[in-house]
């Protein structure tokens, strides 16, 4: 008896191919879809957690401020009153120092500097916020702004805070060091840094 060989149809084998395709493109698709194909229609809602943003990189119109603790929940008070509710300065020059200590350059060096500070805040109005900084020879320690945020209504919480800096090189000599704090914003009803511990230590310039 002959063997009959069946030889499919280019038809069938088109249909065959197809069929694969259907039952394995979402498989298919993960890892060969071409670069930039994907935007916000293919996004799914939620799909895009916290979790899954890099910290950091969120920035502006990216961020819900209403997340933000006291940013807008009475900013509509400090609207009304024509006042800033949210400020982030660094305290002046022209601050009262909190502590102070001065330190002896026998050379030209820089001096790297340590504060801690135990404070507390209330609001009045609105909420509000403090930076505290470190100061060489009444000159602001760039990098050592600390802010201290508040919304109204709260009771004072106390925070410790822990500054640091490098000045700049300075020349040799006696120089003051301080922590200061800036009390400008309008929002500002208590303001008490309890205690206040500052060191400065000599490094090679």
């Amino acid at each position: 008896m002959r063997k009959s060989r069946f030889a499919p149809s280019p038809g069938l084998v088109v249909a065959c191919i197809a069929l694969g395709v259907s039952l394995g493109g979402v498989g298919y698709a993960a890892v060969t879809l071409p670069r930039g194909s994907v935007g916000t229609p293919q996004l799914k809602a939620n799909a895009v957690t916290g979790a899954k943003v890099k910290k950091d990189t969120l920035t502006g119109l990216d961020v819900n401020e209403a997340t933000l603790k006291g940013f807008l929940r009475t900013g509509a008070v400090a609207a009304a009153n024509g006042t800033p509710f949210f400020m982030y300065t660094a305290p002046d020059a022209t601050e009262a120092d909190l502590t102070e200590t001065t330190i002896a350059l026998s050379k030209r060096g820089r001096i790297f500097m340590l504060g801690r500070v135990m404070t507390s805040l209330t609001c009045a109005g609105g909420p509000c916020n403090t930076v505290y900084a470190l100061f060489v020879d009444g000159e602001l320690a760039s990098g050592s702004e600390t802010p201290v945020f508040a919304d109204v209504g709260e009771p004072a919480s106390s925070e410790r805070l822990t500054l640091f800096a490098v000045s700049p090189e300075l020349a040799a000599g006696e120089h003051t060091v301080s922590v200061k704090s800036s009390t400008t914003h309008p929002f500002i009803d208590t303001l008490l840094p309890s205690s206040r511990n500052l060191v400065a230590i000599a490094i090679a310039g």
